[in-house]
């Protein structure tokens, strides 16, 4: 008798710890499928926003990659907190008892006193206690059971994730070769495929170096998607961006250069105008800079695409720092030398007077010259002690109106457009 009533007790309370592991199982499974429902509808949601992203603004390689770290960062935390939650942020086994009662209030607090003596040992060693284990054993309704864990929480997020997918699907129906080209270039964020629309860029020169006023034509050849237009867009000397606009040039075209606005500028040209709208593989050449003076960065925009910056850096000419001019009037005038301002080179003096001009570069030169208005030029000697100064001298004659002075550098380079000054002679 006693070991019948012994293995009665085990059946009992072996039942009323099935009841409770059945319904941890079943909590178990809801919260699984709850938290990778968002988990799914989550990824899916990121792959339609990327997609639709990448066709409207055709991402860079950087913010596909970030996309990504976006991705992985907020389904890891999500898995995680799923892993805490079905470990340490899980009910007690009182806990899931409580989700049985809920669904038969008659028999409140009956079940999780059950398994609080099962599970304290109370129920092996007072009578009362296996009494009220084997009553809520021979109650126990399996269909409470089913209904103590509801279904309902895992339905939203796999509804939202149908809608989504639909949504995604019908997007890829009314843009399959878009959504193709999206799709690659998400798989391969790295080194990404081509945009559907994307241009490639051929740029040249690239950077380069230039000397002061020297032409530098800048030709950028098309593929891949060839658009109505580009321009380029360009800061000198690192100030502010300005743009130009290009027109699409035919191999082999020529035209006049048409200058752009600002002095320190280049000039762009500007040809007979061919839009090929349509994909193709041909390419058109731009042409850009005729002249520049300053440090230049540019790119070439077309479409959606942006070349690389480049960047010409600009040698600099000699160029005229100080001028000195000292007159000597004819003997007969009995006049001291007369030295003038400094940095003024016009002259106003009498005929036969001798004119001495003192110039100092802002580099070292190989030779410096001045060149009168009647053809004829004077050397300049180069100071021995500076490569930078010179002096010359010339006689003032009536038929004299000007003179300019040219610097030649070390690297055989001369000044552009040399400075201009007055003579003025007086009878």
């Amino acid at each position: 008798m006693e070991i019948e009533d012994r293995n009665s007790e085990i059946e009992n309370a072996s039942a009323v710890l099935a009841t409770v592991a059945a319904i941890r199982r079943r909590w178990l499974m809801v919260q699984g499928v709850w938290f990778l429902g968002i988990a799914l509808a989550g990824v899916i949601g990121w792959l339609s926003i990327m997609v639709v992203l990448d066709n409207l603004a055709m991402f860079a390689p950087w913010q596909l990659v970030l996309g990504w770290l976006v991705l992985l960062t907020a389904e890891g935390c999500w898995l995680g907190a799923l892993g805490h939650r079905l470990t340490r942020g899980r009910p007690q086994e009182e806990g899931f008892a409580l989700m049985y009662e809920r669904q038969a209030p008659s028999h409140q607090d009956r079940l999780v006193n059950a398994v609080q003596f099962i599970t304290t040992g109370l129920a092996e060693r007072d009578f009362f206690a296996r009494a009220a284990v084997g009553e809520n054993a021979r109650n126990i309704d399996p269909a409470l059971t089913r209904r103590a864990v509801s279904l309902r929480p895992w339905r939203n997020p796999l509804i939202t994730a149908g809608a989504l997918l639909a949504a995604f699907a019908v997007y890829a129906a009314v843009l399959p070769a878009w959504t193709a080209n999206a799709l690659d270039r998400l798989a391969n964020p790295f080194h990404p495929p081509l945009y559907l629309h994307a241009i490639t860029i051929a740029v040249g020169p690239g950077n380069t170096d230039a000397i002061e006023g020297q032409s530098i034509p800048i030709t950028a050849d098309l593929g891949h998607y060839l658009p109505g237009s580009a321009r380029i867009e360009y800061r000198v000397a690192g100030r502010g961006w300005s743009q130009a606009s290009m027109t699409a040039v035919d191999p082999g075209a020529s035209g006049q250069g048409l200058a752009a606005s600002g002095q320190e500028t280049a000039s762009f040209s500007s040809f007979a105008s061919r839009q090929p709208l349509t994909p193709s593989p041909s390419s058109y050449t731009y042409r850009g800079f005729s002249s520049v003076w300053q440090p230049i960065d540019y790119r070439i925009v077309a479409g959606r695409s942006t070349s690389p910056l480049y960047h010409v850096a600009v040698a600099p000419r000699p160029h005229l720092a100080h001028i000195q001019v000292t007159t000597q009037a004819p003997a007969y005038a009995g006049q001291p030398p007369v030295e003038g301002k400094l940095d003024v080179g016009d002259v106003t003096t009498l005929v036969g007077s001798r004119i001495t001009v003192a110039i100092t570069s802002d580099r070292d030169l190989s030779a410096a010259r001045l060149e009168l208005s009647d053809g004829k030029t004077v050397e300049l000697k180069l100071n021995a002690a500076t490569a930078r100064v010179a002096r010359g001298s010339f006689t003032l004659t009536s038929g004299l109106g000007s003179y300019a002075v040219r610097l030649v550098d070390l690297r055989n380079l001369a000044n552009i457009n040399p400075p201009r000054f007055n003579l003025t002679p007086l009878e």
